[in-house]
C-alpha cells in the first residue's frame, strides 16, 4: 500500500490507543515479544510489496500499484527468480489469495476513500501454465460508506471461503476492523457487513488455515509498529465469534508489515514495504516470525493458544554465528542443551546434544528455527539462515 508521508507522520505523533476492548484479549505480562526477523532485503523493484502467496512449490509476491506483475522470490536471499507480467493495470492491489481452481487478486485498497472501482480479479490456475491469461472481474461496493466516513473503507486483506470472500477492512478513522462478505462469483455485489472487532491498528494482511481453524492477521499500530492478531477456534467461517489474541511484535518503529503466510500455523513469513520517514527509511524485506510460544500446542492439538507468553529464561544467552551461514554454525549459551532445528513447515530436520558447532551442509538453503532445550525444560529459540 502506498502511503503518503504526511499520513505516516500523523500516525507517528498520535498517542497509542489503550487496551483492546470488546472481548478481545491482548497479551500482557513480563514476556519477550516475538520479533519478525529479517530474512533478506528485497530489491527496490519490490518496494511496494503487498502480498505473499505460495504457488508451484515456491513463494511469490507483487507490488500494490502499476502493472499487475507477480514475482517469484528466493525465500532465503530475497532475490527475484522469475517474473510473470499480466496485461492489467491495478490501482491499489493489496492481497493475493487462492483456492483449488483460481488465484484472486484483491485490487480494493482505498487509502483516501475515493475509489468507486473496488474489484477482485480472478484467474484460472491453468492459465499460468498455458501463458494465456483470461481474467474475470468481481466488483463490489460498501453501502455504509459516505463522504464523512469514507476512509474507514480501505481494505488490504481478504479470505477465500467456500462460497464467499471475507473482507477485513483497514479503518483509518476508528482503528478497528469491520468484516464484510461478498459472493465468490463473478458479478457486481453489495458488500454485506457481518460485524467488527477491535484491532487497535491497521489490518494489512491475513493467512487463513482452515485445517487448524486458524486465521492470523498482520498490521501495524499508530506508532507504525507491527502486530499480529490470532483468531482461532473458527467454526463455519465465523471469524467474528472466534477467539482472538492481539500480539504486539518487538520490532522497531517503521516496520510496515503488509502480508503474511504460513504452512504449519506456527512459522510465518511476512513482508514489509519500503517506508521513508523524516530521518530514516526501512527497505522492502522478507521477514520470519516464530509464533510457537503461542500456537504450538494449539496447532498440534495438545492444548490451547497461550494467551500469556512468559519469557523463557535459560541460564545463558543463546548466540549463533555466523548467521546466515553456508555450512558451519557456532552456538554459545547452549551447554548441556538439546539442540533441535525446524524448517518453515515445522518439521524437525536436525537434532544434537551439547554441541557448540553444527554442520548444516546437508540442509537446503532457507530459514530455520533453532531451539535449545535445557535439562529443566526451559527453551530458547532463534532464527537461522542457511545459504
Amino acid at each position: 500500500m502506498k502511503i503518503l508521508c504526511r499520513y505516516i507522520i500523523i500516525l507517528l505523533i498520535v498517542c497509542c490507543l489503550g487496551n483492546i476492548s470488546r472481548g478481545q484479549s491482548r497479551d500482557k505480562g513480563d514476556y519477550a515479544p516475538p520479533v519478525a526477523a529479517t530474512v533478506a532485503n528485497f530489491p527496490m523493484a519490490l518496494k511496494g510489496t503487498s502480498s505473499i502467496f505460495y504457488m508451484n512449490g515456491t513463494y511469490w509476491t507483487a507490488n500494490d500499484h502499476g502493472d499487475l506483475i507477480i514475482y517469484n522470490i528466493d525465500s532465503t536471499t530475497g532475490e527475484i527468480l522469475r517474473v510473470i507480467p499480466f496485461d492489467i493495470e491495478i490501482e491499489d492491489m493489496e492481497e493475493i489469495a487462492q483456492d483449488a481452481d483460481y488465484i484472486y487478486f484483491g485490487d480494493f485498497g482505498d487509502n483516501l476513500g475515493e475509489r468507486d472501482n473496488l474489484r477482485i480479479f480472478r484467474l484460472n490456475k491453468g492459465d499460468i501454465a498455458s501463458g494465456i491469461f483470461d481474467f474475470d472481474t468481481i466488483e463490489f461496493w460498501y453501502p455504509e460508506r459516505n463522504r464523512w466516513n469514507r476512509r474507514n473503507y480501505d481494505c488490504e486483506s481478504f479470505v477465500v471461503g467456500d462460497s464467499n470472500f471475507y473482507l477485513f477492512t483497514k479503518r483509518w478513522n476508528s482503528l478497528d476492523c469491520e468484516v464484510y462478505s461478498i459472493p465468490k462469483r463473478v458479478g457486481e455485489w453489495r458488500a454485506n457487513l457481518l460485524g467488527s472487532f477491535a484491532s487497535d491498528g491497521l489490518v494489512t494482511g491475513c493467512c487463513y488455515l482452515p485445517q487448524f481453524q486458524l486465521l492470523t492477521l498482520c498490521g501495524y499500530n499508530t506508532s507504525c509498529k507491527p502486530f499480529v492478531i490470532i483468531i482461532y477456534d473458527i467454526e463455519s467461517e465465523n471469524f467474528l465469534d472466534a477467539k482472538k489474541l492481539h500480539v504486539e511484535l518487538g520490532n522497531e518503529q517503521g516496520v510496515q508489515t503488509e502480508a503474511i503466510i504460513s504452512h504449519d500455523g506456527i512459522h510465518y513469513y511476512l513482508t514489509n514495504e519500503y517506508l521513508a520517514l523524516v530521518s530514516s527509511y526501512t527497505p522492502p524485506r522478507l521477514l520470519n516470525l516464530d509464533l510457537s510460544p503461542f500456537l504450538e500446542d494449539y496447532v498440534n492439538g495438545t492444548g490451547e493458544v497461550h494467551r500469556l507468553a512468559i519469557a523463557e529464561t535459560p541460564c545463558q544467552q543463546l548466540g549463533v554465528f555466523p548467521n546466515p551461514t553456508t555450512r558451519w554454525l557456532n552456538i554459545s549459551g547452549a551447554e548441556g542443551c538439546k539442540i533441535s532445528i525446524y524448517n518453515m513447515r515445522g518439521q524437525c530436520v536436525g537434532e544434537a546434544f551439547d554441541q557448540q558447532r553444527l554442520d548444516l551442509s546437508s540442509l537446503p538453503s532457507g530459514c530455520y528455527t533453532l531451539v535449545a532445550t535445557a535439562p529443566d525444560g526451559t527453551m530458547r529459540r532463534t532464527t537461522i539462515a542457511k545459504q
